[in-house]
């Protein structure tokens, strides 16, 4: 079809300017020759158009540069996104295909897959034919770790969720400085502390065991947060054991 538009255009201004170099000629201007060249010109310039085309639909050729900004636009609306690492796309035919590599915050698998799906179905509906988007994702490195150890009404020995009063809030730096920000009186059912733990960006909740209830899980591991159980049972020393084991994590990820 493009082909043929090509083709109907290149026949009408090559009529327009014959009639042109004709009309100039019997008013005593030799223009036809030059009229003979702007036609040769155009005829060269659409036969290249379409033999590019063509070779493009033939064999695969990389994403335009406007898809690509549309595909990166789509990816930063999610706040899970940390990084986009890359983006390869081809095109063979009219159809485009898309794989991504990207860096996203801790949300949990479930939570994380189900978006990463909303971003690959979004991609597709925004952006015409594509038929394929494949998305590789990995954890961004942690720089900060934020805990919430939870304690009794003294601040000194562990609990679980059942017995907690209190959830003590610390900020450890790259460097493994612990920073008191500050605690918070914790409400009494399992499920009330964890769905108010899962909305203070906490990474990581020190407790003597996981809690009992589902409810209470699903919300954490929703939120991306981890519960550290601890057979510690002094404040300081449960602290101290999930620092050095996110030392020993960092380690490995150098």
């Amino acid at each position: 079809l493009e082909a043929d538009a090509q083709h109907i255009w290149a026949d009408f201004l090559s009529s327009v300017i014959v009639i042109v170099g004709l009309i100039g000629v019997y008013l005593g201007y030799p223009i036809d020759k030059y009229a003979a060249a702007v036609v040769s010109l155009f005829i060269i310039h659409s036969g290249w158009e379409i033999l590019a085309n063509g070779i493009k639909s033939l064999l695969d050729v990389s994403l335009n540069k406007e898809d690509i900004e549309k595909i990166k636009r789509i990816i930063y609306e999610y706040p899970i996104v940390v990084d986009v690492k890359s983006i390869r796309g081809r095109s063979a035919g009219s159809y485009k295909f898309v794989e991504l590599e990207l860096l996203l915050h801790n949300y949990g698998m479930r939570e994380t897959h189900k978006i990463v799906d909303e971003i690959e179905e979004k991609i597709k509906k925004e952006i015409p034919n594509v038929e394929s988007v494949v998305i590789h994702y990995e954890p961004a490195r942690q720089e900060g770790l934020r805990l919430a150890v939870l304690v009794d009404n003294r601040k000194e020995h562990i609990k679980d969720f059942s017995e907690a009063k209190k959830a003590v809030i610390l900020d450890v730096s790259r460097d493994y400085n612990v920073h008191k920000n500050f605690e918070i009186d914790l409400p009494k059912g399992e499920f009330e502390k964890g769905n108010l733990l899962s909305k203070m960006n906490i990474d990581v909740i020190v407790s003597k065991q996981h809690p009992e209830n589902f409810k209470t899980r699903w919300v954490l591991t929703k939120a991306g947060v981890v519960v550290w159980e601890t057979e510690k049972d002094r404040f300081e020393e449960a602290v101290e054991e999930v620092i050095k084991s996110w030392k020993e994590y960092n380690k490995g990820d150098t």
